[in-house]
């Protein structure tokens, strides 16, 4: 009986910590106001959730008040950046950052994002997953495409690991290639668009002769726009990498810089638009020179929800490839469905 009760007891706190969460308040141009969950500001469109309508989606500019105590990550016109919970009276449009020993005020609509930053360590990870697979008779050609992102967020901290294969098998012989990437990203973000990044990556390609490649660095980025709608952001620094080929040539030890810029591209309204394309420049300081290049785009549209197709282009210049026979480029575009959770 005592068990009975403590577990009924443990069920209504869950319960009620779940009901809990809905507790943000939105507050409309015409005087409405819903009770519900911020779940995220991005393209001038709030979505929120509700118990009785669901997820809504409302244009930013009919938004005359929001009020919650959750922590949120709040990036405003000029790119700064804030970490607060809001409280807003829909009067004046004014809103504040609440943060114990500081209170700011400023207008509702100078924020361009706003993204809650979860409390437990299961609620901070979110990610995809993403397969493809195609057979053409005519050739004997068999692609088999996966990959997965894990992401967790943490206040101004992002830990991030990608992985993505690209598996080609030709003809009855089975001949091989292979293109295989893993990725581990830690950012660091300070206000007025500043990143400090340190990552660690592998990478494998057949066709540019490299069995291996481990590539280890720091750097240093800047947001030159972080707007609702996009996000275009410069990334430098050195790097170290070492190479070891698929033939008998010997193995590569490398002091590198590396220069990224990406632009990402989004829309929530339905269907959901992700667009994102990336090029960097790899020139070697040890090996007079040479250097690399990648670049890589995708672009993700929403099927059903959390179901997306992804089409992929990718390209890969190395101007001095490690294997002495290996091409100097390699590129493809790939075709997937990922599914976001």
């Amino acid at each position: 009986m005592r068990k009975s009760l403590l577990t009924f007891g443990l069920f209504l706190g869950f319960i009620g910590l779940c009901q809990a969460q809905k507790t943000d308040t939105l507050y409309l141009f015409n005087g409405d106001r819903i009770i519900g969950e911020v779940k995220e500001l991005r393209f001038e469109i709030l979505t929120f959730s509700t118990k009785a309508a669901g997820t809504i989606r409302v244009k930013w500019h009919y938004v005359t008040g929001l009020k919650s105590d959750k922590l949120y990550e709040i990036t405003m016109e000029d790119g700064s950046v804030y970490y607060g919970s809001l409280d807003s009276s829909s009067i004046n449009n004014n809103i504040f950052q609440l943060i114990p020993g500081l209170r700011q005020s400023f207008d509702l609509h100078e924020i361009t994002v706003l993204v809650p930053i979860k409390r437990t360590f299961k609620s901070r990870i979110d990610g995809n997953v993403d397969l493809g697979f195609s057979y053409t008779k005519a050739s004997d050609v068999r692609n088999l495409n996966l990959g997965f992102t894990l992401k967790y967020r943490a206040h101004d901290n992002l830990f991030q690991i990608n992985y993505e294969l690209i598996n080609t098998l030709t003809g009855s012989d089975g001949q091989t290639a292979r293109k295989q990437d893993l990725r581990t990203f830690y950012d660091k973000y300070f206000s007025h668009k500043w990143i400090f990044r340190s990552y660690a990556t592998f990478e494998q390609n057949s066709e540019l002769g490299l069995e291996s490649r481990f590539n280890l660095g720091p750097a240093l980025g800047y947001h030159f726009l972080a707007s609702g709608k996009s996000d275009i952001v410069f990334l430098g620094g050195p790097q170290y990498s070492y190479e070891t080929p698929l033939d008998d040539e010997p193995r590569r030890h490398n002091l590198e810089g590396r220069f990224t810029g990406t632009v990402k591209f989004f829309r929530v309204i339905d269907p959901e638009l992700d667009i994102f394309f990336s090029v960097s420049y790899i020139p070697s300081f040890n090996i007079p020179g040479r250097y690399r290049t990648t670049t890589d785009a995708n672009a993700k549209i929403e099927l059903l929800s959390n179901l997306f197709l992804k089409i992929t282009f990718y390209q890969t210049f190395d101007s001095d490839p490690v294997a002495e026979t290996a091409a100097n480029d390699d590129y493809g575009v790939t075709t997937t469905f990922s599914y976001s959770f």
